[in-house]
């Protein structure tokens, strides 16, 4: 089976690369041992194609309206990767460079990074609403990363066309829980200055992003969180895997990996066949043994959709009960009836114990239970926020605060909960300016 995450090619020195690139548009032979292996299948698709090498490649870009249209269609997506954006955006900044989020095609739908730089990779189509596929402009790092399937790097003379010489790009697709392209994360910068570990950090924004994709998407399922490391838990390091019946029906990359599978696992492998003993109960940490060695899994069950009385028919049989919650102790269950009673009355609950134990468990319980189980539930990770980003997740912004701002802005997360409950979690590693102007509202 091929690695899911193969390694990459060194890059050629720029004298050898520009005899490779001379040697493969005469003819000559010579230019593949030059040449990663995804750069010469590109050039050769290009090619094959009939793009043209010297000129400005067709880049049609979406007028305002149409892409307006494609961001909403995405929003759920540039939520999502918001945190990554902004995180990527310091590196980005630094070296000079822009971030880019695109559609599964390749079309552009956010930029966040320098100013001058966007502007001079303006001039060479490289905004948004325009689209970077292969086809459409070229090899290059977002449309090639997508064909390929994996994180590529594209520096200077690497690019199909000539005027794209001037980037230097690095992009990895985002893969949702089925295996199926969602979206693409790439870091651009100007061809001469380094970029170092461009693509590794491209690739870890990328983990982030796939891993929060999981979150509160199966709902009823057992989904299995494992790690031959047991520190690797909670991280978008670890394996996901999720079960429907003992069937494997979801997965992360790293979870795959882990076991030595590939997507076409997904619907094809029971939990026996991959873990020794049974999947056990919600919140049961155990070592298992694979066929790879032995980890450290911890099982969770998320909480079933909620059923709307007002679907079923008055004549319908009587439906089988729903899956059984989340379990506690006796000690448990006495400090969650306080936290409901001390929520009832206004009062903000501190929830303390270490990552992994289950704290957005028990806040989702308490949340379910009270009198606000038809209000809304908002969690957010304080720690995986960049402090510019944080305070405007919280407190909202208006339409054109940010490069990828929602067009008609967003109310923020404290009016969005209210009358619910709003779940600030590592909320410790909130920068301490904002925890100042946090406790103000709370108060």
């Amino acid at each position: 089976m091929p690695a899911l995450f193969p390694p990459l090619s060194p890059v050629p020195p720029p004298d050898e690369l520009l005899t490779a690139r001379r040697r493969f548009f005469s003819g000559a032979p010579g230019a593949e041992q030059a040449l990663a292996l995804p750069i010469i299948r590109s050039w050769t698709r290009c090619a094959e194609r009939g793009l043209p090498v010297g000129g400005r490649l067709k880049a049609e870009p979406l007028t305002q309206g149409e892409l307006s249209i494609r961001r909403e269609r995405y929003e759920a997506l540039r939520r999502r990767c918001r945190p990554e954006l902004e995180a990527l955006h310091l590196s980005a900044s630094a070296a000079g460079g822009i971030v880019i989020l695109t559609d599964p095609t390749g079309l552009v739908l956010d930029t966040v990074g320098s100013a001058d730089f966007a502007d001079r990779a303006a001039q060479v189509a490289l905004r948004p609403g325009v689209s970077w596929s292969e086809a459409d402009s070229g090899t290059n790092a977002i449309g090639t990363a997508l064909i390929e399937r994996r994180g590529i790097e594209v520096r200077g003379a690497e690019h199909y066309a000539e005027p794209h010489g001037i980037l230097t790009c690095a992009a990895a697709p985002i893969h949702d829980p089925f295996g199926e392209l969602v979206g693409l994360l790439d870091l651009s910068g100007p061809s001469a200055v380094p970029h170092l570990h461009a693509l590794a950090l491209v690739e870890l924004a990328v983990g982030q992003v796939e891993h929060r994709l999981f979150e509160g998407a199966f709902p009823g399922r057992d989904v299995v969180r494992f790690h031959a490391d047991p520190s690797f838990l909670g991280t978008a390091r670890e394996g996901v895997l999720v079960f429907e019946d003992h069937r494997l029906v979801a997965a992360n990359r790293p979870g795959l990996s882990l076991l030595g599978l590939g997507w076409d696992a997904l619907g094809a492998r029971r939990f026996s066949e991959l873990f020794e003993g049974s999947l056990g109960r919600p919140g049961d940490a155990r070592r298992a043994r694979t066929p790879n060695g032995a980890v450290m899994l911890r099982l969770e069950r998320q909480a079933p959709a909620p059923v709307r009385m007002a679907a079923v028919s008055a004549v319908a049989p009587p439906a089988a009960p729903a899956p059984a919650g989340p379990s506690f102790d006796a000690e448990t269950e006495q400090a969650m009836g306080r936290a409901i009673r001390l929520m009832n009355a206004g009062v903000s609950v501190l929830i303390q114990g270490e990552t992994g134990s289950g704290k957005e468990v028990f806040v989702r319980q308490i949340h379910a239970r009270g009198p606000r189980a038809d209000r809304t539930f908002a969690a957010v990770n304080c720690a995986a926020l960049p402090e510019g980003l944080i305070e405007s997740e919280l407190f909202g912004y208006e339409d054109g605060a940010f490069t990828g701002a929602r067009r008609a802005g967003f109310k923020g997360l404290f009016r969005e909960a209210d009358g619910g409950v709003l779940f600030l979690d590592e909320i410790g590693d909130m920068p301490l300016g904002l925890q100042n102007r946090l406790l103000r509202v709370l108060q």
